[in-house]
């Protein structure tokens, strides 16, 4: 025979594996009225495009921002310009930078001198 300590237990229990399985009180509720209201991907569409709007005013609220948007995509171009310069080159001078996160990073972020650093590590480490 169980105590009544046992069996308010063991109520509970059942009671949270059944809220867990239909999705009560984890949230998953509101996620999918989301989902089945109109996608998850239109949701986060919609967060994406709200959140960068609100970014671009930020930015371009100030001609000093501009300026510096600007500067960066210019380095980033430059950078993989040159990278890729480097690389075609390679049949003639035996030199390669590999392209992963790191190399696109450096050479997207300092633009021209970046890919100047990493032809002078790949030279120093050969």
């Amino acid at each position: 025979m169980r105590t009544g300590g046992e069996r308010a237990g063991h109520a509970l229990e059942i009671h949270s594996e059944q809220a867990v399985g239909n999705g009560a009180g984890t949230g998953a509720g509101l996620w999918n009225d989301v989902s089945s209201a109109g996608g998850v991907h239109t949701f986060w569409l919609i967060m994406f495009v709200a959140s960068s709007l609100l970014l671009f005013m930020f930015l371009f609220r100030r001609r000093l921002a501009l300026q510096s948007f600007v500067s960066f995509g210019i380095h980033l171009i430059v950078g993989a310009i040159a990278l890729f310069a480097v690389n075609l080159l390679e049949p003639y001078t035996q030199l390669s930078i590999p392209l992963n996160e790191a190399t696109l990073a450096t050479s997207g972020i300092l633009g021209l001198p970046g890919v100047l650093l990493l032809v002078a590590l790949k030279l120093t480490i050969l």
